[in-house]
C-alpha cells in the first residue's frame, strides 16, 4: 500500500471504523524489545545518577534546580513504562514483557513502593462500556470546578508521598495478622485510580503484588536501618520524597490535558468507539516540552485510544501515516490539541 493512498473512506465527517483502522495500521504493531530496554534503562540510569548528584550538590542555585528537573522527568519516563506493560503483556509479546515487567518492578516499583498490578485498572479506562463514566477508574470528573482540578493535581501528589509509605511499612506488616486488612489493602489501596475504585486482581496480579510488596518492604527496611546507623544521610530521604512529589505532580498535571473531560454527554450523538476517541487529544506539535510531559508516546493519546495495541515507539509513525492518508475533513483531524495549557484552562470554563 503506497504512502499517498487514501486508506480510510471518511468523507463528510464519517466516524472512524475500528476494523479499517486496525487493518491499515498493522504495520505499526510490532514491538521492538531493544527500544524498550534502551529507553527504560537509560531513563533509570539518568534518574538515579541525577538523584545522586542532587544529594552531593552543595549548591542551591540553578544546578540544583536542573538536577532536580532531570531526576523528576527521568523517573517520570521510567515510571511511564507501566502503561506499556498494561497494554503489551498479552499475545506474542508476553514472553518479552514478562522479563521487562520484572525489570520494571525491581528497578522502579521496589524503590517507589509501587508494582505493575497498580496499573491493571487502566484497561477499564479503554472499555467503551465504562470510559468517561463514574465507573472509569482513571477519568477524573472535575469539569468546571477549579478547586477540584487543583485538589486533584496537588492532593494526589501529596497523598503519594504520605500514604504509600504508610501502606508499605505499616499496613502491609499488620496484614500478616489479618486477612481482612490484606483484602482491604489490595482492593482499595493498590491501584493508580480514582478513590472510589475497587480492584479485582487476577491470581497472577495478586501474586505479583504480594511479591513486590515483600521486596519493597525489605528494601525500605534496609534503607531505614542504614538511616538509623548514620550510613545513609537524612537528606537522601528528604530528596527522595521531593522527587516522588515532583514526579506525581507533573504526572497529574499531564493527565489534565489528555482528555476533554466531556464524559460522553457532549458527544452523545457519536458511537461508543468515537466517544472515546473524540474525548482525547493528540499533541503532534509542542517539541521537547510536550515530549517530556507526555512521555512514552502519550502525546498521541487520541491515537492510542483508537489503537491501544500500537507500541509507544511506533505511535508517531502511525500518526504521520494517518495524517498523510486521510482526507482533510477526516474526523481524525478533530482531536489535534492547541496546547496543553490551553486545554487545562478550558477545564475551568466548561
Amino acid at each position: 500500500m503506497s504512502s499517498d493512498q487514501v486508506i480510510i473512506k471518511n468523507d463528510n465527517y464519517i466516524p472512524l471504523s475500528r476494523k479499517e483502522i486496525s487493518s491499515s495500521l498493522k504495520q505499526f504493531m510490532e514491538v521492538k524489545p531493544w527500544v524498550y530496554w534502551i529507553d527504560f534503562l537509560l531513563s533509570v540510569i539518568i534518574g538515579f545518577t541525577s538523584f545522586q548528584l542532587l544529594n552531593l550538590s552543595v549548591s542551591t542555585g540553578l544546578m540544583t534546580i536542573l538536577l532536580y528537573m532531570v531526576s523528576v522527568f527521568s523517573f517520570l519516563r521510567a515510571l511511564g513504562f507501566i502503561h506499556e506493560i498494561s497494554h503489551q503483556s498479552k499475545g506474542k509479546n508476553a514472553n518479552f514483557m514478562k522479563k521487562f515487567r520484572f525489570a520494571w518492578n525491581f528497578l522502579i516499583g521496589v524503590p517507589f513502593m509501587l508494582s505493575s498490578p497498580f496499573y491493571s485498572c487502566h484497561l477499564k479506562h479503554h472499555s467503551s462500556k465504562t470510559f468517561g463514566t463514574e465507573k472509569d477508574p482513571q477519568y477524573p470528573h472535575f469539569r468546571g470546578n477549579p478547586l477540584k482540578v487543583i485538589g486533584f493535581v496537588i492532593g494526589q501528589a501529596v497523598a503519594s508521598v504520605l500514604l504509600l509509605p504508610v501502606r508499605l511499612l505499616l499496613l502491609n506488616p499488620l496484614s500478616l495478622f489479618s486477612s481482612k486488612l490484606r483484602m482491604l489493602i489490595e482492593n482499595r489501596f493498590s491501584s493508580i485510580a480514582e478513590p472510589h475504585y475497587i480492584a479485582d486482581f487476577s491470581a497472577e496480579d495478586t501474586y505479583l503484588l504480594r511479591k513486590n510488596d515483600a521486596l519493597s518492604f525489605i528494601f525500605w527496611v534496609v534503607v531505614i536501618t542504614l538511616l538509623v546507623l548514620g550510613i545513609v544521610p537524612v537528606s537522601y530521604i528528604v530528596t527522595y520524597l521531593f522527587v516522588v512529589f515532583g514526579v506525581m505532580l507533573v504526572n497529574n498535571f499531564r493527565v489534565l490535558g489528555e482528555h476533554k473531560h466531556e464524559q460522553r454527554k457532549a458527544i452523545e450523538n457519536e458511537n461508543l468507539f468515537d466517544k472515546e476517541f473524540l474525548d482525547s487529544f493528540n499533541y503532534s506539535k509542542g517539541g521537547l516540552l510536550i515530549e517530556l510531559l507526555y512521555n512514552t508516546g502519550l502525546r498521541y493519546h487520541a491515537l492510542h485510544h483508537l489503537m491501544p495495541q500500537i507500541p509507544y515507539h511506533n505511535l508517531s509513525k502511525a500518526h504521520r501515516y494517518l495524517k498523510n492518508n486521510l482526507p482533510s475533513n477526516s474526523i481524525y483531524n478533530q482531536v489535534e490539541a492547541k496546547g496543553h495549557l490551553y486545554n487545562v484552562i478550558q477545564l475551568f470554563s466548561k
